[in-house]
């Protein structure tokens, strides 16, 4: 079973459930049996100390009104063959998950203007990250957490950021303050259906990469499909058929 405890020096956590799996780690669900408070445990093997320096950078350098819409690592525990970090628990799903409730809808796709509030959301959670010279890097419909302000909130106001999206994962993310001014890359990354077209077409980029992963975020909530881009005649197009 997933179930069983973790250490965390003198306390210890229960562990209730596995959230999610990917290539490279396990999130669990655990509880702390003596306050009940519930929190995420990310299991990595191996060891990615890298996820938890992005996030102390965050912590550093980003206003404190704006840190809640990344998520928080409040402690890492590292080990010779792999790491534990303890953060905040998000349950209310990914915006990958929603995509998919709305396909088992009759309209089978989001409302247009949730669309458009989301990706104004995620601009603007973006535009926060690049500020402080952060690259994602992995920007995808799974990586958008909804937080229970999103359901709660009853406010609309364009002052509040209490909409409930929480980007999660910064495992790939690059701090471009550890390069010289005008350094860019021509890696690709391993997820063949987010590589954004420099990536693709040979040519060095830098914050692009991040665009790519909107314009395929948002493409996500209005098609119920991944994007995937064709270079035609010099123009990159994606599969879908936009609505008038």
């Amino acid at each position: 079973g997933s179930t069983g405890s973790f250490l965390t020096g003198s306390s210890s956590l229960r562990v209730d459930c596995v959230l999610g799996e990917g290539a490279f780690a396990t999130v669990y669900q655990a509880t702390d049996p003596m306050t009940s408070e519930k929190m995420v445990l990310k299991v990595q093997k191996p060891a990615n100390p890298w996820e938890f320096y992005i996030n102390t950078c965050l912590d550093d350098r980003l206003q404190p009104a704006v840190r809640h819409l990344f998520c928080s690592i409040r402690s890492a525990h590292l080990f010779h063959n792999g790491s534990v970090m303890l953060g905040e628990l998000h349950n209310y799903g990914t915006l990958l998950n929603a995509v998919n409730i709305y396909r088992t809808l009759s309209d089978k796709v989001m409302p247009q203007p949730l669309i458009l509030y989301f990706a104004v959301c995620i601009l603007h959670m973006v535009e926060q990250l690049h500020s402080v010279h952060v690259i994602h890097a992995d920007i995808k419909p799974d990586n958008f957490m909804l937080g229970e302000r999103f359901l709660e909130n009853k406010c609309f106001d364009s002052d509040s950021v209490d909409h409930g999206l929480v980007l999660i994962d910064l495992g790939q993310s690059i701090d471009m303050q550890l390069f010289p001014e005008g350094t860019a890359f021509t890696a690709r990354c391993l997820t063949s259906g987010f590589q954004c077209t420099e990536m693709l077409s040979g040519k060095p980029w830098t914050y692009q990469t991040d665009y790519f992963g909107i314009a395929g975020t948002v493409y996500c909530m209005l098609f119920g499909t991944y994007m995937q881009v064709t270079n035609k005649g010099g123009v990159w197009k994606t599969n879908g058929v936009f609505r008038r």
